[in-house]
């Protein structure tokens, strides 16, 4: 029953994400984004028309609904769904990984900004500095509720996390001509690294590349508008691997004694 509770709270959670994430403005000032979390109210995108309280349950209404709008019949994005279930299966993995409220509320902070970051990668090829800011001094002004990795691990994460990718796009600027990776893509990483320390670069990389090649492969295969000039969201792919990689290095294996 704990676990149900748990999970529930996970995909409020989730929906509340989504919700920030689909009403983030670029390059409108606070109080502009702070007042289109809540005017106007929740419709849907199709009709407009105002949702009721019983629309808007994470998960049960989706299911509910079969993923579509009651009045117009237009399918709902499946994209909060996954949302709200993923999120809730995250507050799950922490309330068992982690023993202290201290790091639930930690590890619940750097989900919650590398989805965000994840979103406005993926709609807008846009990674807000403030964001990125954020996310970097929490992971480590908030070090010492952690007992991995230590500070000097998350220092050596932001820089050798910056200037890896930099070195790359040098490397790809030479030889092509143009950029090749963002400086947003840069300072995530290096966020990334301001949480995960140092030893979490290169697998959040190899992560989030394999990633980016099957989307990449399903793009050309199966998307007849495709095209080759045509970016991909790195910071996407880059979020997605920090996300789960702070849980696989945190998780509590224990190896058998010889």
């Amino acid at each position: 029953m704990l676990l149900l509770f748990i999970f529930i709270l996970g995909s409020i959670h989730g929906s509340f994400i989504a919700l920030l994430a689909d009403r983030y403005l670029p390059g409108k000032s606070l109080p502009c984004s702070l007042r289109a979390l809540v005017i106007p109210p929740s419709s849907c995108t199709q009709c407009h028309h105002p949702l009721a309280w019983f629309e808007l349950i994470p998960v049960i209404s989706f299911i509910g609904l079969l993923g579509a709008c009651r009045y117009c019949r237009q399918a709902l994005p499946v994209h909060l769904l996954y949302m709200e279930i993923l999120t809730g299966l995250f507050w799950l993995s922490v309330s068992t990984i982690f023993p202290s409220p201290f790091q639930w509320t930690a590890a619940l902070l750097n989900y919650s900004l590398l989805c965000l970051l994840a979103s406005t990668d993926r709609r807008y090829m846009l990674l807000p500095d403030g964001m990125v800011f954020i996310l970097l001094w929490s992971g480590l002004l908030l070090s010492p509720v952690f007992t991995y990795p230590d500070l000097y691990s998350r220092l050596l994460g932001v820089c050798c996390g910056y200037l890896f990718l930099y070195v790359i796009n040098l490397g790809y600027r030479h030889y092509r001509y143009r950029e090749g990776i963002g400086e947003g893509d840069m300072k995530l990483l290096a966020a990334i690294g301001a949480w995960n320390g140092w030893q979490s670069l290169a697998p959040v990389i190899i992560i989030a590349s394999a990633y980016a090649l099957c989307e990449l492969i399903y793009r050309r295969t199966l998307m007849t508008s495709f095209r080759d000039s045509l970016p991909l969201p790195f910071g996407y792919f880059l979020s997605i691997a920090g996300a789960c990689w702070f849980l696989v290095q945190n998780l509590p294996i224990r190896l058998p004694a010889l």
